[in-house]
């Protein structure tokens, strides 16, 4: 009964976003846990992994997750392997390695039809899409997310309409839709408030914070920005308090704030060092590139924008993004650029010249 007690506790944190706290009482349990209580067992190596993961742990959560498919499978729960595949590739995804993170999605997703569970469906969809949008499939990334977005329409589930929402306002930010991108992060905010869900609400207004941005509605972006945070931080979720650092740092830019839009960037760098995220390390030095450039510090600027473009092997998008800057900067044409944006689908950018609003 200590044992059930402990894990209803962790289980009442974890749905509170209170992620480390919850961590440590999964851990708990595994401690003391009998080797043959298999499904408490995987049961608490999933969760382990969901809150290491919000937390930034993507190796550790790793892990957790294999534990948890290697029980799955000698339980013969599909279910739950199919949930541990999508665990593995959302911690894949976190380090940067979206084409194996991928093939995991893909699995899951086929369980999940196989026992009829739109809402096991909608999920995988929804993290493929996150990683088709990073490697620079955006139609197709739109196409799943549209999809993930009508399952859990269909089953009535909010939260997963809520992120479903917030992936498609990221994805269509990307691809120059900036109304648009609003419009469903302002969807996703209702919703997500509604449920009263710690993280949406913060992912909702740091894309809040976004999309008005690269409307150029600078004053309600920061707004927003300081409402992410302060929940970021209150959950510990450092990826993505990271890209609100940087989306941050970005707006100072435009508005010609250098010095402040240069801590931002160096905070940035910091914390995607720390979580391991080469995809937001090189946001952060592309950021700290073109401050040094608008500074008049073209020499360090170039190396800069240089030392991001070759982190940017598996990131097209971002490879664009190196490869503009290093343009503007030498006063070079950039129209082939501008035509390879196009062929991938997005809209960005509207004008060719510095600073550049990256959305």
């Amino acid at each position: 009964m200590e044992l059930k007690r402990i894990l209803q506790e962790a289980e009442e944190l974890r749905e509170r976003c209170r992620f480390s706290e919850a961590l440590s009482l999964y851990e708990r349990v595994l401690s003391l846990c009998p080797d043959d209580d298999l499904p408490d067992r995987l049961l608490c190596h999933l969760r382990a992994g969901d809150c290491l993961r919000m937390l930034g742990r993507f190796r550790e959560a790793l892990s957790h997750y294999e534990r948890a498919e290697e029980i799955s499978l000698k339980l013969e729960s599909d279910w739950d392997r199919a949930d541990a595949l999508v665990g593995k590739g959302l911690a894949l995804r976190g380090i940067g390695r979206h084409r194996e993170a991928l093939a995991y999605f893909d699995e899951a997703r086929s369980m999940y039809m196989t026992y009829g569970d739109p809402a096991g469906e909608s999920y995988a969809l929804w993290a493929a899409g996150g990683s088709l949008r990073a490697l620079g499939e955006l139609e197709r990334a739109q196409k799943f997310l549209e999809e993930a977005l009508s399952l859990a329409e269909e089953v009535d589930d909010l939260p997963a309409q809520g992120y479903s929402l917030c992936a498609l306002g990221g994805l269509l930010r990307v691809r120059g839709r900036y109304e648009e991108s609003l419009e469903k992060y302002l969807r996703a905010n209702e919703v997500l408030s509604e449920e009263g869900d710690t993280f949406g609400v913060a992912y909702s207004f740091c894309g809040i914070a976004n999309a008005n941005r690269t409307l150029e509605n600078y004053e309600l972006a920061f707004r927003y920005y300081e409402k992410a945070t302060e929940r970021y931080k209150e959950i510990g979720d450092k990826p993505s308090y990271a890209y609100t650092v940087w989306g941050r740092g970005t707006a100072h830019k435009m508005v010609g704030e250098l010095e402040r839009a240069e801590e931002d960037f160096s905070e940035a760098e910091v914390l995607f060092r720390e979580v391991d995220d080469l995809r937001g390390m090189v946001y952060a030095k592309l950021g700290l590139g073109e401050v040094a450039i608008l500074r008049g510090e073209r020499e360090s600027g170039v190396r800069l924008l240089r030392e991001a473009l070759e982190s940017t092997r598996e990131f097209p998008i971002e490879r664009l993004h190196a490869e503009l800057l290093l343009s503007l900067a030498g006063g070079r044409r950039a129209n082939a650029l501008v035509e390879e944006y196009r062929r991938m689908g997005t809209e960005f950018p509207r004008r060719l010249e510095l600073p550049l609003n990256i959305p």
